[in-house]
């Protein structure tokens, strides 16, 4: 939750509008920030509902997953664009961000890996009794 958090603590204030470079990078990179923060929103309801239950589904864990990674992209995309059109200061603050949400989406999918590992030998093991 934290990462989303500081999502929307540093994406909201970037000044695209203010970058040099054409209309157009700047309008679709205004238009793929207003996706991405809603997207954002969204995971951030879902997780805070996840985050009351003490199990969680292969299912959530992947969308959670899922993402991170986007966000992750997001972040790193625009890092780079920030780098070249505008503030290198915030660029970091992007690029530091994203690596975060990088490091959190590899320990979610380091969870997921383990849950469907243990499932598939349960299920292993169920048909094994079953063949008896």
């Amino acid at each position: 939750m934290y990462l989303f958090n500081r999502y929307e603590e540093v994406v909201p204030g970037l000044n695209i509008d203010g970058w040099n470079t054409d209309a157009k990078t700047r309008r679709n990179s205004n238009e793929l920030r207003a996706k991405t923060s809603e997207a954002v929103e969204q995971e951030k309801r879902r997780v805070s509902v996840m985050l009351n239950n003490r199990l969680w589904t292969s299912g959530e864990l992947l969308d959670v997953y899922a993402q991170l990674v986007g966000v992750g992209m997001y972040l790193s995309h625009t890092s780079n664009q920030t780098f070249e059109h505008g503030d290198a200061h915030e660029a970091a603050e992007l690029s530091n961000l994203g690596n975060k949400v990088d490091v959190t989406a590899f320990k979610v999918y380091a969870n997921l890996r383990v849950m469907l590992t243990q499932q598939e030998s349960r299920l292993a093991s169920c048909n094994a009794k079953g063949k008896k």
